[in-house]
């Protein structure tokens, strides 16, 4: 195909219409910075002599396969084979050693194209400023791709490069057990059984648009580098010499907190709240939860006087000068107050949560309010009627 030919995709929406192409058949994609780059495994590039460009060059295969052969017996021989207590296949360990950028015989391609459209336009690499380039490879016609089975899984390398009559190749796709998250969230799937893919179509992603599609990925379909690399090393990554300093928004620290609530880690969640206000002062919800989160953390600490919850007041508070329409947070401060014995206080508050409930529609709320003012009227009547009683025994 003459470069003549490819499309050049300008904006997210240009690649967008580019892909619909493939939504008809078993279609993997990947991208790269380079639109010179051919789709090979990382392994043919520690080949000796090997030039790119070179369109004469010869393949030593025996030699690429035997790279990948090294790779694997000498993981065996240094007992580095076992992962989660079981022992890896040798496809396994290619995969590990993949993930942490070894050079194998594995090539990565994704389902998802516009994850690869965000590798192609990485601003950080010696091409930023060059056309990448998103090749899309059809890898349903069990002629040319044959997956790899559990049975296939137990073979050695040997087999899959030679076959089982030591001289046929075979390409292979493999859909990797869930060894790692980044490869769910990469959507990763594995080809291999030749030096390079030849992809069925393939467009160029013009290098002065690249930083700008990125922020479209990020912006409308939230595929970001934390996203893609959610591991130990994909955060060292985010942070390296090359990587302009940027503190993390406010939503970031929000998600952490709202996370951290739900499954009780209320010190941390709190912790995550505290960030995300100093990042944004503004967003009533931060205090609104961070509250949630000191009272909950209180109330298992036996915490029982009003005085020890004044922080929770004092969120619920700001939660409420920041929107005074938000009936929850006057419902959970009104709650609060009358769980610590202020009944007569907690009525206001109550109220006011009804009122706001009702005039935005928030139907959600309004019997629970209902009945929590129901339950502590009657805990008044109880009470004064109790006190009644007691001066008249007296």
């Amino acid at each position: 195909m003459e470069k003549a030919d490819l499309t050049l995709v300008k904006s997210i929406n240009e690649f967008i219409e580019w892909a619909s192409q493939f939504n008809q058949g078993g279609y993997l994609f990947r991208g790269v910075t380079n639109e010179n780059y051919n789709i090979s495994a990382s392994t043919y590039r520690r080949l000796e002599n090997r030039v790119e460009g070179d369109e004469g060059r010869e393949v030593n295969f025996e030699k690429f396969v035997q790279i990948n052969r090294g790779l694997i017996r000498d993981v065996r021989l240094q007992d580095m084979d076992w992962k989660n207590g079981r022992k890896l296949r040798d496809l396994e360990i290619l995969a590990e050693l993949q993930h942490f950028r070894a050079a194998t015989c594995l090539i990565d391609f994704t389902y998802n194209a516009l994850i690869a459209l965000w590798f192609a336009c990485d601003q950080y690499s010696a091409n930023a400023t060059r056309c990448g380039k998103v090749v899309a490879a059809r890898t349903d016609q069990e002629h040319q791709f044959r997956e790899v089975t559990l049975e296939l899984l137990e073979k050695d390398i040997d087999y899959f490069f030679f076959g089982n009559d030591g001289r046929t190749p075979q390409l292979y796709k493999w859909q990797p057990p869930h060894q790692n998250n980044r490869i769910i969230s990469q959507q990763s799937i594995f080809l291999f059984g030749a030096v390079e893919i030849d992809p069925d179509q393939e467009c160029l992603i013009l290098g002065s648009k690249k930083q700008e599609i990125r922020e479209s990925l990020e912006q409308v379909h939230g595929i970001t580098e934390a996203m893609l690399f959610p591991d130990f090393e994909g955060f060292a990554r985010q942070h390296n010499q090359n990587a302009p300093y940027t503190q993390l928004a406010a939503s970031q620290y929000r998600k952490r907190g709202n996370q951290k609530l739900k499954e009780g880690k209320f010190e941390e969640a709190i912790d995550a709240f505290n960030e995300a206000n100093k990042v944004d002062p503004s967003e009533w919800s931060d205090y609104h939860n961070r509250g949630n989160a000191k009272e909950r953390l209180l109330s298992q600490s036996g915490a029982t006087s009003i005085n020890e919850y004044k922080g929770v007041i004092a969120d619920y508070t700001e939660a409420i000068n920041l929107n005074p329409n938000n009936p929850v947070s006057y419902f959970q401060r009104g709650t609060l107050i009358a769980s610590r014995g202020n009944a007569h206080e907690a009525f206001p508050d109550l109220e006011k949560a009804l009122q706001i409930a009702k005039r935005i529609g928030e139907e959600r709320y309004i019997s629970d309010i209902q009945q929590k003012i129901h339950n502590l009227e009657q805990s008044v009547r109880q009470f004064h009627s109790l006190t009644r009683q007691n001066s008249e025994n007296e």
